[in-house]
């Protein structure tokens, strides 16, 4: 992460967070979304680790992370959605849930998402405490 202005490592807003050890990787380039999505995550105790494009991404996933579920949109700056879960699927856990949203939402789209592993397609606009609900139930405290 260091000066990279692209990665950011979110302080816990909630005193849970020690207690649930849960990190988020939340990659999208729509920085409204993903400010909402953060403050929702942080406040539910987990830890969200933000990037904004594709290329960041990669590189980032090059370096040992110790993530409990990602958050990807299929279509990014630098490098789509896509390939990002082929380098999630390829170096880290086969296991490690993904979910992957988008503003297109063809069934060509979902079915190739799903092919390459992921655990949920959701189409944007999202609702947000949708997305924490499915969050919460692929990843629940324990983990």
């Amino acid at each position: 992460m260091g000066n990279n202005p692209l990665m950011v490592n979110v302080a816990a807003a909630s005193p849970t967070d020690v207690a649930s050890g849960r990190t988020l990787f939340l990659i999208d380039d729509d920085k409204q979304l993903t400010a909402t999505i953060q403050e929702t995550f942080q406040y539910a105790g987990w830890e969200v680790l933000l990037c904004w494009n594709g290329l960041d991404a990669i590189l980032q996933l090059g370096q040992p992370l110790a993530l409990n579920l990602v958050v990807v949109n299929m279509l990014l700056p630098g490098v789509s959605g896509f390939q990002i879960v082929q380098q999630l699927r390829s170096r880290h856990r086969p296991d490690l849930p993904i979910i992957m949203i988008s503003d297109l939402g063809s069934a060509a789209h979902h079915d190739y998402a799903l092919s390459l592993g992921i655990s949920a397609f959701l189409k944007k606009p999202i609702a947000i405490h949708e997305l924490r609900l499915l969050a919460e139930e692929l990843v629940p405290k324990s983990a």
